[in-house]
């Protein structure tokens, strides 16, 4: 595992643990009477977040909530090659650890593709 980048001064897993138990107790508080089930979903880099909490009810009805931190609109394409490069440089992988979905957006951004 790479570890470096918590040499940087990022949270190691028991911050981030007690960072998500954190929120989670958030979400609970504010959590709808009849709740069953709350998924939250976030997708994350240096420039760009985006949030989804579904609530499914008792009763089978569903709602869900999009969060996000920019006035940009978080659709698929929210974010660009140049964003996954900044997240990159910003928190580092050893190249064995790169999947295959961010090595083809760190190529387009070297071969000057991205949008953004």
């Amino acid at each position: 595992m790479v570890d470096h980048a918590f040499k940087r001064g990022h949270p190691g897993p028991a911050e981030q643990q007690e960072i998500l138990t954190n929120a989670g107790s958030k979400i609970l508080g504010k959590a709808p009477n009849g709740w069953e089930r709350i998924i939250c979903t976030r997708s994350a880099l240096i420039e760009a977040t985006n949030s989804l909490v579904e609530i499914e009810f008792t009763n089978g009805e569903k709602s869900a909530h999009r969060l996000r931190a920019m006035d940009d609109d978080p659709g698929p394409t929210f974010a660009t090659a140049k964003a996954f490069t900044n997240d990159l440089e910003y928190f580092p992988r050893d190249p064995e650890y790169l999947p295959d979905r961010l090595n083809e957006k760190l190529r387009e951004e070297a071969g000057g593709t991205a949008a953004g």
